[in-house]
């Protein structure tokens, strides 16, 4: 039987008349997890992506370990936060650096692309993404599905004519938000599947020059953004129950984050180091 890396016994968790055990073993091939009373074995080869979330706002409570994994054929996620399992995201973190580094590495961008995803960390962290992947979500088939979904919900965008066409107007419009949209739009119409990797890059290149032309900084960008979102969507940034309240609240606190999305510098020379890389976008 393998020895565990390290294993922690958690807070219990009550339900009605009793506590429930909260447990976590990490082994070097599987992560034994039990939580409300159920207990699960995940194959380290069915994980398909492993990030941190840190308490940036309301809704999370405390640091948490996100893990993503397959479970007959279907996509599952586990959040497993620190004040149940103290201090498991340091520990998760050293594995990430070590025994599991191919997770990170699967995130290892070009300082440009890194760039990009910093314009959408903030909305990207509100709906629960992981601000470290372009798009948010690595181009599975579910969440192809899942950002479809978002492009006629949010958009009215059904086809790939109507994606590009919808695009292609909005890189014709000079403002803040405009431009921050089309960086978000590229990214989920690349997992959509309705751009390749190349040209969501192109167009997320030249919005985000003239993102560098228009503003001052992060904070100019973030205040600009949110502003035009505010009178879009008829929203008080004062409300505290409104998602803009929300949304300055957690670029406010990324921006005291070290080593956070907005550590690269906002005029960072924005070019084509893809090609240079001679990959798709990703320094492997």
């Amino acid at each position: 039987m393998q020895q565990a890396l390290f294993e922690i016994e958690g807070n219990p968790r009550k339900k009605v008349i009793r506590e429930l055990r909260s447990y976590i073993a990490v082994f070097p091939g599987h992560i034994h997890i039990e939580v409300d009373g159920g207990a699960e074995e995940i194959d380290i080869r069915d994980v398909f992506n492993i990030f941190i979330q840190e308490p940036v706002f309301f809704d999370i409570k405390s640091r948490t370990t996100v893990i993503d994994y397959y479970f007959e054929g279907e996509e599952m996620r586990y959040e497993l936060d620190d004040e149940i399992y103290p201090g498991l995201s340091y520990r998760i973190e050293e594995m990430l650096r070590n025994d599991w580094a191919q997770f990170p590495q699967k995130k290892k961008y070009t300082d440009t692309v890194r760039w990009f995803n910093s314009v959408c960390a903030v909305i990207h962290i509100m709906d629960g993404l992981d601000p470290d992947i372009f798009g948010g979500m690595f181009d599975t088939m579910e969440a192809s599905v899942a950002q479809k979904d978002v492009l006629y919900n949010e958009w009215d965008i059904t086809t790939r004519a109507s994606f590009r066409d919808k695009l292609d107007k909005m890189t014709e419009d000079r403002s803040v938000w405009a431009n921050v949209s089309v960086i978000r739009l590229a990214g989920i119409g690349f997992v959509a599947g309705y751009l390749n990797r190349h040209s969501a890059y192109g167009y997320c290149l030249k919005a985000g020059q003239n993102l560098q032309r228009m503003c001052r900084g992060w904070e100019d960008m973030a205040e600009e953004y949110l502003a035009e979102h505010c009178r879009r969507e008829k929203l008080d940034i004062t409300d505290e129950n409104s998602k803009a309240f929300d949304m300055r609240e957690i670029f406010q606190n990324l921006m005291k984050t070290e080593g956070g999305p907005y550590s690269i510098d906002f005029f960072y020379p924005l070019s084509e180091e893809w090609l240079e890389s001679g990959g798709a976008g990703k320094i492997l």
